[in-house]
């Protein structure tokens, strides 16, 4: 038990101290460890989030009647997945690491409502799914052309062009 206790110990040389080292209550330690590697790593999945929501809100689009924006955060994520019923919040760490993006596309007078969940990598729609992952409707598939369009005419630096605009 000790060695996996020292395992998670960082830095390791936190060990020298013998009361880190031999703790008193080895599973209250343990679990100490465990909860704070959890929040350390929750804090910085957090951070992730609000980086990538501030580096893909460039890409907000409305036409009047839909919008579309980034994911903000985790809970927002979860809060998709449930509503829709569909597995968006297993995106999580992906959306947070940059590897996919993850975007909500809202009624425009219902923008905290979830209607559907679209995920674009590499410039590319990868998926689009509604209630128990609905295909698109021509609605939806229209709308996803324009934004699409004015996707084109955001810049690699997250600005408009001017001709674009």
């Amino acid at each position: 038990e000790f060695v996996d206790y020292w395992r998670m110990v960082e830095p390791p040389d936190r060990l020298k101290d013998p009361n880190i080292r031999y703790p008193q209550n080895l599973r209250h330690a343990h679990n100490e460890l465990v909860r704070m590697k959890k929040w350390k790593e929750d804090k910085e999945l957090m951070e992730k989030f609000l980086r990538r929501y501030e580096e893909l809100s460039v890409y907000s689009y409305s036409n009047g009647s839909l919008l579309i924006r980034p994911c903000r955060d985790e809970a927002e994520l979860i809060n998709e997945g449930k509503t829709l019923k569909h597995c968006v919040a297993s995106y999580a760490k992906r959306h947070a690491s940059g590897s996919t993006s993850i975007f909500f596309i809202r009624h425009v007078n219902r923008p905290d409502e979830p209607y559907y969940t679209l995920e674009w990598t590499g410039r590319v729609i990868v998926q689009d799914h509604g209630y128990k992952n609905r295909l698109q409707t021509d609605e939806i598939k229209e709308f996803e052309k324009e934004w699409l369009e004015f996707v084109k005419g955001v810049n690699e630096n997250g600005q408009r062009s001017r001709k674009a605009s």
